[in-house]
């Protein structure tokens, strides 16, 4: 059975791979910036991707935690799904109004961030085993 400190310490390992990915992006974007004379703006849509990324993260621990805690597989299930749908629900708004604002590539460099928590998953059992 999984408990609270071993969700909190995936959770902890999945930050990190998602904020190495966001390292990558800053560097990558920084590069484009200097060549292409593209808007720094760019770097705000980073930002709040990865902000993001990481509330995402927090919640999914946190939902987890609830979901074992009920012990009941049908609220568990139902539970999961209404906040995995009002994360995305959010996470449409928040790139809608970043596009409204500050421009459709800044928005679209919320997207890529986003990714970011992919990035993160992948990287778990390889920084698992190195922090162990």
């Amino acid at each position: 059975m999984i408990n609270d400190n071993e969700i909190r310490r995936n959770c902890r390992i999945i930050i990190t791979g998602s904020l190495i990915y966001d390292f990558l992006l800053v560097a990558i974007l920084s590069i484009f910036v200097i060549i292409y004379k593209l808007d720094p703006i760019l770097y705000l849509g980073i930002l709040i991707g990865s902000l993001w990324s990481v509330l995402c993260i927090l919640h999914i621990g946190y939902v987890l935690e609830i979901s074992l805690d009920a012990r009941d597989d049908s609220y568990a299930k139902r539970f999961t799904m209404a906040q995995s749908i009002l994360r995305k629900v959010i996470l449409v708004v928040i790139v809608y109004l970043v596009a409204k604002f500050l421009g459709p590539y800044t928005g679209i460099a919320v997207v890529v961030t986003v990714f970011g928590v992919k990035f993160g998953t992948y990287l778990h059992p390889i920084l698992e085993k190195k922090i162990k």
